[in-house]
């Protein structure tokens, strides 16, 4: 079984600010860094990397709620190593760091909900592992 999405860009302001919209009728605005965009918007890989740290986040989320942890917060931080050496300048390495807020969350069965989402749910991570080597770390409070 398949689905479909859909995604648009356009609506070109100054030299490279774009505006990326969703089926789901949210938008978002994309743009360069200078000297060749204006820095008004996100780039391509912050999107990315936004994607990356959302999906892994909501697939987290989804596994400590079927095993009925107590998540009270959780925030997500990807820092990215980019190759400019060569064309495509491409993401090489992604470090993951995760702060969880929960009452009486054990590390151990914290960081089997982080491996899951890695393995089995969230397809962003499941897409970007087979090219870039991503990392993580949890930090419980």
């Amino acid at each position: 079984m398949t689905t479909s999405l859909k995604v648009s860009v356009g609506n070109l302001k100054g030299r490279m600010q774009l505006t990326g919209a969703a089926q789901s009728a949210y938008s978002v605005p994309i743009d360069y860094t200078a000297p060749h965009g204006e820095g008004k918007g996100f780039t391509s890989l912050e999107l990315l990397l936004l994607s990356l740290a959302s999906c892994s986040t909501h697939s987290i989320q989804y596994v400590m709620g079927t095993l009925k942890l107590n998540l009270e917060d959780i925030k997500a931080e990807a820092v990215a190593q980019r190759r400019m050496d060569q064309h495509p300048t491409v993401l090489t390495k992604v470090e993951m760091t995760y702060e969880i807020k929960g009452a009486g969350l054990q590390a151990d069965v914290v960081e089997k909900a982080i491996r899951m989402a890695e393995e089995k749910y969230c397809p962003v991570w499941a897409m970007l592992k087979k090219e870039v080597e991503i990392t993580w770390k949890c930090i419980i409070t």
